[in-house]
């Protein structure tokens, strides 16, 4: 019975790890260049893996982003340019320096927060994709529910670890201090940008208010394409499951109206390789609502 146990808590965590391992060398092909600069930049940015800029949203920001978290309201409307718009005005210098002029956006969440959520990310992890940036905009919050951050492991080579599978069932915190930490509080008004590839944890214990933060995440385009397993030889198609496979259900998607999507391609970063094309619609895969 015990065995049984230990067997069902195993399985799933060491399944994912194998299945990481099947496309770990494809990250590190396309994080060579990447980290060789981050070891020898001197730009503060580059060289610490994050920047914060606290009070940075302005009234009018956060009146249009308040509007994400609106009840049965479309994701991908003007809301969503001005977002972009945000984003290009104040980050894609800082953006590009970093990944290099061919990023894109792969991923958008919009996360509610409360103090009793309990999460894994609450243990040191990784987002187990190398090298990605994520921009974290706090739209409410009073610095109760921060992330904790590990500076300069960012610099570290992506291997897979099982460790951080094992939190998954196990709720392993890696064995890993909160000494030497920085604190991205997340306070209202605050925009944090940070590489994924260093540790990081959520801490939701001593909240004292619910916190509202929009999560975008770029990549590089070339590195995006190849973990969606575009540039496996369909002669010789792999069991991988690769991070950005196209899921085949529609309900995994967001629709984005026509009079959007021809705005969104405005945007350098923004590109048609996220979009799932179905019945003449476009629809984003990649974002969510999320209520921990």
């Amino acid at each position: 019975m015990i065995i049984k146990k230990i067997y069902s808590k195993l399985k799933n965590p060491l399944k994912s790890y194998l299945n990481r391992l099947g496309y770990y060398k494809n990250i590190l092909k396309h994080d060579a260049k990447l980290n060789y600069s981050i070891n020898q930049s001197d730009f503060a940015f580059i060289k610490n893996g994050y920047k914060i800029n606290r009070n940075l949203l302005s009234k009018e920001d956060l009146y249009h982003f308040n509007k994400f978290y609106e009840k049965n309201q479309f994701l991908f409307d003007e809301k969503f340019l001005y977002l972009l718009k945000f984003i290009e005005n104040k980050y894609e210098k800082s953006i590009k320096e970093y990944l290099g002029d061919n990023y894109i956006l792969v991923n958008f969440a919009v996360m509610k927060t409360s103090k009793l959520s309990k999460s894994v990310s609450e243990c040191w992890h990784t987002d187990n994709l190398g090298h990605k940036l994520n921009l974290l905009i706090c739209v409410d919050g009073d610095g109760s529910i921060p992330t904790f951050y590990k500076p300069g492991t960012h610099k570290k080579k992506y291997f897979p670890s099982i460790f951080e599978e094992m939190r998954m069932s196990f709720n392993i915190n890696l064995f890993l201090t909160d000494s030497a930490k920085i604190i991205f509080d997340h306070k209202k008004g605050d925009c944090t940008l940070f590489d994924a590839n260093a540790k990081h944890r959520g801490s939701y214990q001593a909240g004292t208010m619910e916190r509202k933060i929009i999560i975008i995440d770029f990549m590089n385009k070339d590195k995006f394409l190849d973990l969606r397993g575009h540039n496996e030889n369909e002669s010789n198609k792999s069991n991988i499951k690769y991070p950005y496979r196209e899921m085949n259900e529609i309900k995994d998607y967001q629709l984005i109206p026509e009079k959007i999507f021809k705005d969104l391609l405005r945007f350098n970063f923004f590109s048609k390789d996220v979009i799932k094309n179905h019945n003449g619609k476009h629809y984003f895969q990649y974002s969510n609502l999320v209520e921990d």
